[in-house]
This record gives C-alpha cells, sequence and structure tokens, in this order.
C-alpha cells in the first residue's frame, strides 16, 4: 500500500529540498510493485525511524533492523507492526474502503457510445492523428479510480472548427460532468482552444503540451540557437509558477525580432504550459498531465491491436482490446486532489493570441503557415 512519509524530517541536517525528493522517490517506489514497494516501505520507515532520533548501534544491528522491516512488509499485518510502532501509519486492511477501492474490478473503459453521465474524468487529452493516411481525433480521459478511458474517436482533425466543435457537443449531449472543471491538455491547435473558450469557457483549464510546445517553438528558431532555446524553456518551467512565467516572457520578447515565428508560437502557449504546476499536482501525475503522451500512447497501442491494413475504421477496433490490457494512470492517486483543486479554483489561460472567428483562424493561417507546423 502506498503512503507518504508523513514525519517532517528535521534531523541530522537535511534540507527541505532534499526531504521532498526523498518523499518522491519513496512514493514512487512503493507504486512500482511488490519489490519496490519493499524497497520504499523500507527507506520510508528508516527516514521516519531516524527523524525519531533512532540509529543503529553497529552494522549489524542496521541489517536486523531493515530486515525485520522486510519481514513485516511481507506479512501485510494492519496492525501491531514495525511500521506502526515507528509512527507510521497501519496497512489497510482488507476490508477498509481504500482496500476496496484498489481491488475493485475494472470498470467499462471503451465509452465511445455510452452515456457519460455517472463518468468523472478531472483529466481529458484532446487531439489527432494521422492513420491510414486518414486524420483521426480522439478524446481520452482519466477517471478518478485511475483508468484511463476512450470517450470518443472520430474521423477528422481538431484542427477542423467543425470537428473540435462536433467533439464538445458530443461529449456534452453525453453528459460529460464538466460543471466542477476540468483539465483539458491539447498539443496547441489554435482551433481547438477557440472551441474549448466558447464552449466550455472557464470550466476547462487549458494545458498545452510542453514537449508539442517546445518542438514547435524551435523549429522556427536558426539551428545554431536550437539547443539554447530549449534550454531556456525548460529552465522557466523548472521554476516557479510565477519566476517561469516572467521567463518566458522575456524569451518571448526576445525571439520576436530573431524568429518571430517562434515568438508567436509561444505567446500563445506561455499560460498554458504552466497550468498544470498552477494546481499543484504532484509527481509522479504531474508528468503525465504536462504532456500530450498519454494520448500519443492511446493511438499507438490502439493501432497494434487493430486488424492489418484496416484503415481508421480498423483502429477504432483496436481501441478496447488496448483499454483491457492497459493500466492505471501512474500517480494516480493524485487524481482526487485534482478534481478538488479544480472544483476549488476554475480558470482557463486566456489564449490572446487565438482568433475569435473561423475568418480569422483561415486568415492567421494563411498568415503564420499551416497549423501543421504547429500542432498534432
Amino acid at each position: 500500500m502506498a503512503r507518504d512519509l508523513r514525519s517532517k524530517v528535521t534531523q541530522n541536517g537535511q534540507g527541505p529540498g532534499a526531504q521532498d525528493l526523498w518523499r518522491r522517490g519513496v512514493t514512487r517506489l512503493i507504486d512500482q510493485g511488490k519489490l519496490m514497494w519493499l524497497l520504499g516501505e523500507g527507506l520510508n520507515a528508516a527516514m521516519t525511524a531516524q527523524a525519531r532520533g533512532w540509529s543503529p548501534t553497529d552494522e549489524q544491528g542496521f541489517v536486523s533492523t531493515c530486515y525485520q522491516w522486510v519481514q513485516q512488509g511481507l506479512k501485510q499485518s494492519a496492525c501491531d507492526n514495525s511500521f506502526e510502532n515507528l509512527g507510521q501509519p497501519p496497512h489497510e486492511a482488507a476490508g477498509t474502503p481504500q482496500a476496496q477501492k484498489e481491488s475493485a474490478p475494472r470498470p467499462p473503459l471503451d465509452l465511445r457510445q455510452a452515456s457519460l453521465s455517472n463518468l468523472l474524468c478531472p483529466a481529458l487529452w484532446i487531439g489527432s492523428r494521422t492513420v491510414s493516411k486518414t486524420w483521426m481525433s480522439m478524446v481520452l480521459g482519466a477517471g478518478i479510480d485511475g483508468f484511463r478511458r476512450v470517450i470518443e474517436v472520430k474521423e477528422g482533425s481538431v484542427r477542423e472548427r467543425s470537428v473540435a466543435d462536433g467533439l464538445l457537443d458530443g461529449l456534452k449531449s453525453r453528459g460529460l460532468a464538466i460543471t466542477a472543471g476540468v483539465l483539458v491538455i491539447t498539443e496547441g491547435s489554435r482551433t481547438l482552444d477557440n472551441s474549448l473558450q466558447q464552449k466550455w469557457g472557464s470550466l476547462a483549464h487549458l494545458s498545452h503540451c510542453r514537449t508539442q510546445l517546445a518542438q514547435d517553438v524551435v523549429a522556427h528558431v536558426p539551428e545554431g540557437r536550437r539547443d539554447a532555446v530549449r534550454a531556456d524553456l525548460e529552465g522557466a518551467w523548472s521554476m516557479p509558477v510565477e519566476l517561469g512565467l516572467e521567463l518566458l516572457r522575456d524569451l518571448e520578447n526576445r525571439l520576436k525580432s530573431e524568429a518571430p515565428g517562434a515568438s508567436e508560437r509561444l505567446s500563445r502557449s506561455v499560460e498554458a504550459s504552466l497550468t498544470v504546476s498552477r494546481l499543484g499536482i504532484a509527481s509522479p501525475l504531474k508528468e503525465r498531465l504536462l504532456t500530450s503522451g498519454s494520448l500519443g500512447m492511446a493511438f499507438k497501442e490502439s493501432l497494434k491491436f487493430a486488424p492489418e491494413n484496416s484503415g481508421a475504421e480498423g483502429f477504432a477496433l483496436g481501441v478496447c482490446p488496448w483499454l483491457k490490457q492497459s493500466r492505471r494512470l501512474f500517480g494516480w492517486r493524485g487524481l482526487e486532489l485534482l478534481a478538488h483543486r479544480l472544483a476549488a479554483e476554475p480558470r482557463v489561460p486566456i489564449n490572446k493570441a487565438a482568433p475569435e472567428t473561423v475568418e480569422a483562424v483561415e486568415g492567421a493561417a494563411e498568415r503564420l503557415g499551416s497549423e501543421d507546423g504547429f500542432a498534432e
């Protein structure tokens, strides 16, 4: 059972940064499986014991104590174990709500034709890929239980206004709950952004994939400057949100003269690239929400199960077999916190560069080049 270290390790000269790194590392180890779980729990117990003043008398004492922790971990006792004696919360018993939640049977995950009225997905990925030379668009959701669900698959690209509007209208008509707010991860399509703002407004927390954004920006920069610009982007995103915002705006201004296309592309995604950071979601879930990687994987894996040379129709047939073998989203326990924070503070970054009309979209595409160079 994964759980965060709840004791504040303030002794032995460990700084806050190191403590946070240890805690996140321990949580990730626990999530990796049985062997990693034992290692993670052992480190968790050792850190807690150290914070309470425990220290081994000699090498043999250290080995013996660690061995006892492993034995207790294997037994998975819900009470009187050494973790609890060290100040750790006990393991969840098999009948507790948390244990029942984690052992619950896999729910229906292919929801392309189903009602969505009972579905709570705090995070959605929306985007398009080419399948057998045909554009296909997908809406992928992550439920509170951590399972990914393919909510819709539609022929066409989200860069087409009719496709983008059709996807969003279809989700609403099928009862998708967005009134509490939803995080929508896209690859920066102006058309999709415009549809989201007009259809869902402040209920959508718009986030742009950082990986796609970096690729789009550096593609407009002279080759000799690409590594430096990429480093500037990564450096800004590693900073606290407000400082990162300032650094991104500074980079945007510096690029205006040497690479106007890069400056424009960055300008319309500065705020949206910081949405997940503003929500304060911790690793490892944070990394899954910062990019469109989950969507790309859904396309790739579904194609593996599709009949060979079956085209776009066959692609849809591969969705269900892939979902049956898929696992929970890495870091899924943070999705409940995400839902809470979305409901507490609904907001949507203003995409000042996004045209307000279809005509303006087409005009912008003519001036700046096809959207193929910017998204999807």
